[in-house]
């Protein structure tokens, strides 16, 4: 099975720095005066592991566009996530015309839902390990959630909800349920 994702890039990722670009069969930077950052050491910073790119001083020394790109070190420093790829991946899908189909489903379907259980129901750590664990979580909110939509909507069109807990079909499956109710 493959799935495809449309995932926003937040936080500080940039995909390209300014008078810079990126190789990516080197795994270089080139500056606007052609001279190259090589790739010296990984980081990890703020949790996140970061590959640093630095330029050589003695040529910087000699660059006459200095002023504007070296700070008070003498060279100049660029820092991208490890996973670069993916995020310029994932911006070039979600830049096509199926992505932004996709997003726009997602921004439908999914983001609400997150949101609300986020802001409204204080669900913003789930503190269980393993992904078994984070999976029931997820599932139970969102059954709460779905069950309070539905009990909103059954009160609004007038129905006693004790007359409808007699009319609600319950069929266990295993671990899942589900429920019918008469049309709304």
């Amino acid at each position: 099975m493959q799935l495809n994702a449309y995932i926003p890039i937040h936080g500080s990722y940039k995909p390209t720095r300014e008078g810079f670009s990126y190789d990516e069969h080197k795994d270089v930077y080139r500056c606007s005066q052609g001279e190259e950052l090589a790739f010296r050491q990984m980081s990890k910073s703020g949790g996140y592991y970061k590959k640093r790119y630095l330029s050589e001083k003695k040529k910087c020394d000699k660059c006459p566009v200095r002023t504007k790109c070296v700070g008070k070190r003498g060279y100049k420093k660029i820092e991208h996530t490890i996973y670069k790829p993916e995020y310029d991946e994932m911006i070039k899908r979600l830049k096509s015309e199926e992505g932004q189909k996709g997003y726009s489903l997602r921004m439908q379907t999914v983001e609400p839902v997150f949101g609300t259980l986020q802001q409204h129901y204080g669900l913003r750590w789930i503190n269980t390990r393993l992904i078994d664990g984070a999976h029931k979580v997820m599932l139970m909110s969102a059954a709460a959630l779905n069950l309070k939509k539905l009990v909103k909507k059954i009160v609004k069109k007038g129905y006693k909800i004790k007359n409808l807990v007699c009319m609600w079909q319950w069929r266990l499956r295993g671990s899942n349920f589900t429920i019918s109710v008469p049309d709304l």
